[in-house]
């Protein structure tokens, strides 16, 4: 080769073919693919490294941390249901629904943040996690024992997380446009199993709320009727509300009837008196306030006529029976 003994040796390049013969080609290095453990974005100048895939029952996160030991979720949802940054919504409420939906798939919930008004018009809206927010701490002095009572305690924390959309009104019509999405988290996404333990999870609908009503007509109480109403459905994650739940709709119940109480007794009573062969009932009242009632059926009466005096009393008195 060309008066050398030594072998032409070609590295990192290839033969070419040409008109007249194969010419070597030498080739730049490729550069690496990205480890998937390095892959960085950047969210408040601050870079994040994927560390690890979270599984929540039925959701999904992408956990990323930064330098300093923060860690950030990210949903993993179809791209189907995600914020799309320059897409026009028609109303506000399918905005609203898209987010919320969105929130639901991925486990979390939503609030109305604020708006931005320019002559009586809103001009901007935003849509925020509902941990967003700055957490608010209470100073407490161990030397004054006042200062550590105070504030009403509640599982629901705040912890600023910085996950929204901003939308802008477009001017003359009812339009939207989506211009910033955030879609990382700085805290754990509610499981798919507890997600009747959020706000709106609480929020029965009117078939819960009719079941409680006809469980209550059946002398079925709250706590019983949550655990029927759970078994129905398969479980505590196919729910909407909690046990507390029940019980505040069951009180809100008897506190819609309020005074009204005695006359949905009497009201019982009369229909009794014209339904039933030989009831009868006396009722004595004092300024306006009902004393006592007294009431017989036919089988009381013929009981009397039998035995002469009758000692009758309730054995579920003040026993919430």
């Amino acid at each position: 080769m060309g008066g050398c003994d030594q072998p032409f040796i070609l590295t990192d390049c290839s033969l070419e073919e040409t008109a007249n013969l194969l010419s070597p080609v030498v080739r730049k290095e490729q550069p690496e693919p990205l480890d998937v453990d390095m892959f960085g974005i950047l969210t408040d100048d601050s870079p994040l490294r994927y560390i690890g895939f979270d599984q929540q029952g039925c959701h999904s996160s992408l956990v990323y941390q930064t330098p300093n030991g923060s860690r950030y979720w990210c949903p993993d949802v179809s791209s189907h249901f995600k914020p799309v940054v320059g897409k026009i919504y028609l109303t506000w409420d399918e905005v609203y629904k898209m987010y919320e939906t969105y929130g639901e798939m991925s486990g979390f919930q939503i609030r109305v943040a604020g708006y931005k008004k320019w002559k009586g018009e809103i001009t901007h809206r935003v849509l925020v996690c509902n941990k967003a927010g700055k957490p608010r701490g209470k100073m407490i002095d161990s030397v004054h024992p006042a200062s550590m009572s105070g504030a009403r305690s509640s599982c629901f924390k705040v912890t600023g997380c910085k996950a929204l959309i901003r939308l802008g009104a477009i001017k003359g019509i009812t339009n939207y446009v989506l211009y910033e999405f955030s879609e990382n988290h700085n805290h754990e996404l509610v499981s798919s199993e507890n997600m009747d333990l959020t706000r709106k999870g609480k929020h029965l609908n009117f078939d819960d709320l009719h079941f409680v009503h006809a469980m209550s007509l059946n002398r079925v109480g709250a706590t019983v009727a949550h655990r029927l109403q759970t078994s129905l459905k398969g479980g505590h994650h196919n729910m909407r509300g909690t046990r507390n739940s029940y019980k505040n709709i069951s009180r809100d119940i008897r506190m819609f009837i309020g005074d009204r109480d005695v006359q949905l007794v009497l009201k019982k009573l009369e229909d009794r008196a014209k339904n039933l062969h030989n009831f009868s009932f006396e009722i004595h009242h004092f300024e306006g306030v009902l004393q006592a009632i007294f009431w017989a059926d036919y089988v009381s009466k013929l009981s009397y006529q039998l035995f002469g005096d009758v000692i009758a009393f309730d054995a579920t008195y003040s026993t919430n029976k």
